[in-house]
C-alpha cells in the first residue's frame, strides 16, 4: 500500500503524486515495526531522497518518537548516513533535535530514530503567516546558538533551510 502525504489517501499502487491534491505518495508503512523496537503508527511527513518521516511507539520506554525512514542504497552512502547518525546523536543542545537510535532494516531501509517534535518547520510557517522581525531574531538567535554548539564540535549541517528548521511552541 502506499499512502499521500498530505490528504492520507491510501492506493495499491506506486504511483508519484497524489490525484487529489499533487503530493508525494510514499510506501505505507504504518503497522509496521522498524528495528524491532519502533512500532510506526503514522506518517508525519515527507523529505527529499525518497525519504519520510513516521511517528512510532518504542514500547520498551514507553515514549512516542519520530522514525525517518530512506529506501535502500549503496554501501558508501549508506556508511555516510551511519557517519552523520553517530555525529548527531553526539550532539546535546536545546536547539537540536535529539538523535536516539539509527540502524537498517531487513530490506535495507536507513532509518533515524529521533525526538518527535510538535509544531512546524519555519517554511510552513512562512507559508500560513507573516513572520514579524522581533520573532525571526528570536528564531535565528536559536539557530546560531544551535550551529555554534554543532561548530564548536566540528560538525557542519550543510542543509541549512527553513523545511529544515522546526519551531517548537513552547513557552521557553
Amino acid at each position: 500500500m502506499y499512502i499521500c502525504s498530505r490528504c492520507n489517501q491510501t492506493f495499491e499502487e506506486r504511483i508519484e503524486r497524489c490525484p487529489m491534491d499533487g503530493k508525494r505518495v510514499v510506501r505505507d508503512l504504518s503497522g509496521q515495526t522498524v528495528g524491532e523496537r519502533y512500532a510506526l503508527r503514522g506518517l508525519v511527513g515527507v523529505g527529499g531522497m525518497g525519504g519520510s518521516v513516521w511517528s512510532a511507539w518504542q514500547a520498551s520506554t514507553r515514549r512516542e518518537v519520530a522514525v525517518k525512514i530512506l529506501p535502500p542504497t549503496g554501501a558508501v552512502p549508506a556508511e555516510r548516513f551511519a557517519r552523520g547518525a553517530r555525529i548527531a546523536s553526539n550532539l546535546n543542545h536545546p536547539n537540536i533535535t535529539t538523535v536516539h537510535d539509527y540502524g537498517q532494516t531487513e530490506i535495507g531501509d536507513l532509518y533515524l530514530v529521533m525526538e518527535l517534535l510538535d509544531g512546524w518547520d519555519l517554511f510552513q510557517i512562512s507559508r500560513r503567516e507573516e513572520v514579524s522581525f522581533p520573532r525571526l531574531i528570536h528564531l535565528f538567535s536559536q539557530v546560531l546558538r544551535a550551529l555554534g554548539h554543532a561548530h564548536h564540535r566540528n560538525v557542519v549541517h550543510r542543509d541549512i533551510k527553513l523545511s529544515n528548521l522546526f519551531v517548537n511552541p513552547r513557552e521557553d
